[in-house]
């Protein structure tokens, strides 16, 4: 049986589309998640206290676990807990217009 000789061709295209239509909604995604990022950063730079900004940059800009922030500040695991609740207390959070 003789072959169409554009189905190959036409299978590549299809995939070349989709690796496309891909690659564009992966850098939405990266844009939205800069934007997440600096809309955080903007949220933690106004807390007052330097003290649970540091904490709250480790911990959700770093990613750093409960204990070793506690290395980092030389605190202990407890005295952690404490500040990220006086921390969190002292979040804004902006007003969203929606």
């Amino acid at each position: 049986m003789p072959r169409n000789p554009s189905h190959g061709t036409s299978m590549m295209a299809d995939a070349i589309c989709k690796i496309i239509d891909l690659q564009n909604e992966i850098n939405k995604d990266i844009d939205r998640l800069v934007d997440l990022k600096g809309e955080i950063i903007g949220v933690i730079k106004a807390v007052d206290s330097l003290e649970c900004q540091t904490l709250l940059e480790l911990r959700y800009l770093c990613f750093k676990s409960w204990e070793q922030i506690a290395v980092d500040l030389g605190y202990n695991v407890r005295h952690v807990y404490r500040l990220h609740d006086v921390a969190t207390s002292l979040i804004k959070l902006p007003e969203t217009s929606q």
